[in-house]
């Protein structure tokens, strides 16, 4: 009965009372009706017994009980319901006001802005000489013919000229290796009108990186190893999935340590099959990490490495690893770390 609010309580014991008094009664009826007998001697007529009396009256009183309890939880169901309904509309409000303030946020944003529209193209890509063009539009939202518009990118300003359509224009020469960095650079456009000047955020993100094949190598059953004395023993047996064969000159699989190649595995012949005609094996020492890295030239004649697995030392632990990718030219000069993975 835990949880009866204070109206069934008072219910259940005026029930209770009730239920007692009728035994009581009945027990002082059957009493007089059994003495009215003896006095007249003469059988008792079909009474029941107050003991089968009270089994009926407890009966009933814990069906009625029953029955309390469970409209008792209906009740609390209901208002479960009712404060779940409510909590509902409550989140429906909240959603709908949020969705409000993030329309008028947007609105001041749209009203604070300086530029209607901001936009680039990207062509003549030359990544042996490290030169790309790009053509840079922007339209300010109200400007008068003798305004002007500058952008400025990586700590350079470019200005921008207006045209008769009353777009802004520059055509700007890039490194395109300054520009791989798989996030969208930060750039400002600046408006000047009489001499008062307006700046605004911009997103450059011209994803050169995009124009370079990528290479994955699986190995069979993983990398496999052992240790002896001193010495680790790994075993692979690498396959080449995804490159197209018109883009890549050369695969190779290097086992490298402190930077220095001690094994390597060419997988040229692989490129546009399933699988290498060879099993990497080798013994290494064990005293330094080993790294087994994808060395591959490019159509442009560009080398990239990729780290794939690496033999922890300190653990004898394998972990296949995906990060960046370098780019060297072929000279081995450094040029960019694009994300590899």
């Amino acid at each position: 009965m835990d949880g009866l609010t204070t109206g069934g309580v008072i219910a259940y014991v005026l029930l209770l009372g009730i239920a007692t008094l009728a035994v009581v009664l009945y027990n002082l009826f059957y009493r007089k009706h059994i003495n009215r007998a003896l006095k007249e001697d003469d059988a008792p007529g079909p009474v029941p017994e107050p003991r089968g009396t009270g089994k009926v009256v407890l009966f009933l009183l814990l069906l009625v009980c029953f029955g309390l309890w469970e409209a008792h939880k209906m009740e609390k169901l209901n208002e479960l319901d009712s404060q779940l309904a409510a909590v509902q509309s409550y989140c429906a409000t909240l959603e709908s006001r949020i969705g409000e303030m993030q329309k008028l946020k947007e609105q001041e944003a749209q009203a604070e802005r300086a530029f209607l529209s901001f936009d680039w193209e990207t062509h003549d890509v030359d990544f042996l000489a490290r030169t790309a063009t790009v053509d840079f539009r922007a339209v300010p939202k109200e400007a008068s013919e003798e305004a002007e518009v500058a952008l400025s990118l990586r700590e350079k300003a470019y200005q921008l000229v207006r045209g008769e359509d009353g777009v802004y224009r520059a055509s700007v020469t890039v490194n395109p290796f300054e520009f791989m960095t798989n996030d969208e650079e930060s750039a400002f456009l600046t408006l000047t009108v009489d001499g008062k000047s307006q700046n605004e955020m911009v997103e450059f993100y011209p994803g050169f990186e995009q124009s370079f094949p990528k290479v994955d190598v699986w190995l069979n059953e993983g990398v496999t190893h052992e240790e002896k004395a001193g010495k680790v023993i790994l075993d692979a047996a690498p396959y080449v999935q995804n490159p197209d064969a018109s883009e890549i000159r050369s695969l190779r699989l290097l086992v490298k340590q402190k930077g220095s190649v001690l094994d390597e595995m060419d997988l040229t012949q692989a490129i546009g099959r399933e699988s290498a005609d060879a099993t990497l094996h080798g013994e290494y020492p064990d005293t330094e990490d080993i790294e087994i890295v994808l060395r591959w030239e490019d159509s442009y004649g560009l080398i990239h490495e990729a780290v794939r697995w690496v033999f922890h030392a300190d653990d004898t632990v394998i972990e296949e690893f995906y990060g960046e990718e370098a780019i060297y030219d072929a000279n081995g000069t450094f040029l960019a770390d694009i994300w590899g993975g």
